[in-house]
């Protein structure tokens, strides 16, 4: 056919390329959908949301237009800082907004995709995710937060591409998920010291997500081993010395609490914020989860890593949502087309002569 099967359905942009559209086909051939015209792109807030759960608009509001392109934010270790990805319509780049209510600038300046903030110990520096350089594969990355320096790519002695990084509170250990033959795994590295990666949890599961407790000595993450995502947390860098699991009900995008006394975790099917008491010393203890709060209403939800972060004194979230998608105003218009089927025959016989 040379033209559109049918005009006048609702759509929401979602990043340069992708959207969602308002319809469905019965088995029978009927056709429903929302009529309307393309909205513009979504809008994400962020916001500070307490532990039981009410929300706080920064002050002045922080509202960004990264559809599709928002993969991740990251609160510096002394909290006066945030650090986040914006997507351009060109690119992502990571841009660093000043608490509370200080200047918001870009960081990155290179390649197309720089992505999935993460702070060193000292919160000099952010790392992240890039596909700049020769290979233009996905690799860590490492940029002063104030710009004065340009960025260095991080040694993990890994060719593969790698989608998240973290690094030890003290500044010792590099630790990544990044992608193999048989799904996601996750390594580490002793930044300055190693040459070749230490493998950590490399089944045929997809294991992600990894964050290091404040001591260091504990690896929370996620895995898909049991046929639906959940938190586990094993010893670290000796991941084979035990294995605790932790969500009981799906879980994915694990946090520690700064004090270590608490590890936070959303739940896969409902986005609600889990939170498990934790005793890290003289060994491992995990309570019996509790829920802090239900999904945020319009919540942007965590996907392989998290997408909120946790404040200092652990008292409250800093997390995003949708808070607008620029729709067509006025109720939405339910239209129902009979005999779909025939419709799209009658249209391909046309367009064939």
């Amino acid at each position: 056919p040379t033209g559109p099967i049918i005009e006048g359905i609702a759509s929401t942009a979602l990043g340069t390329a992708l959207g969602i559209v308002d319809l469905a086909v019965s088995s029978e051939g009927t056709l429903v959908y929302v009529a309307g015209r393309e909205s513009g792109p979504v809008t994400i807030e962020a916001v500070w949301v307490g532990r039981d759960g009410s929300v706080h608009h920064m002050t002045p509001p922080l509202r960004l237009i990264p559809g599709l392109n928002f993969y991740g934010l990251a609160l510096s270790p002394d909290g006066t800082r945030l650090a986040l990805d914006v997507a351009n319509g060109k690119s992502t780049d990571i841009w660093i907004k000043q608490l509370p209510a200080g200047p918001f600038s870009r960081l990155t300046f290179e390649g197309t995709f720089n992505s999935r903030p993460s702070w060193t110990p000292d919160g000099r520096s952010v790392l992240f995710i890039s596909n700049r350089g020769a290979m233009s594969k996905f690799a860590p990355w490492r940029q002063r937060a104030d710009g004065s320096a340009p960025a260095e790519r991080v040694t993990t002695g890994s060719t593969r591409e790698i989608r998240y990084v973290i690094l030890s509170r003290d500044g010792e250990w590099l630790v990544y998920h990044e992608l193999s033959e048989s799904g996601w795994d996750i390594s580490a590295i002793r930044s300055g010291r190693d040459t070749s990666a230490v493998p950590l949890l490399t089944s045929k599961f997809d294991e992600m997500a990894p964050s290091l407790s404040p001591d260091g000595r504990w690896l929370a993450y996620m895995s898909g081993e049991s046929g639906r995502n959940e938190v586990y947390v094993r010893p670290f860098p000796k991941v084979e010395d035990g294995r605790w699991q932790i969500s009981t009900e799906g879980g994915s995008a694990p946090r520690w609490s700064h004090s270590g006394r608490e590890l936070f975790y959303q739940v896969d099917s409902t986005n609600a914020m889990m939170a498990a008491s934790v005793t890290l010393a003289p060994s491992f203890t995990a309570g019996t989860p509790h829920k802090l709060f239900d999904a945020i209403p319009q919540l942007y939800p965590s996907s392989n890593v998290p997408y909120y972060d946790v404040t200092p004194d652990d008292r409250r979230f800093i997390m995003a949502r949708v808070v607008s998608t620029d729709q067509k105003p006025g109720p939405p218009e339910l239209v129902v087309v009979e005999n779909f089927r025939e419709e799209v025959r009658r249209k391909l016989a046309a367009a064939r002569q």
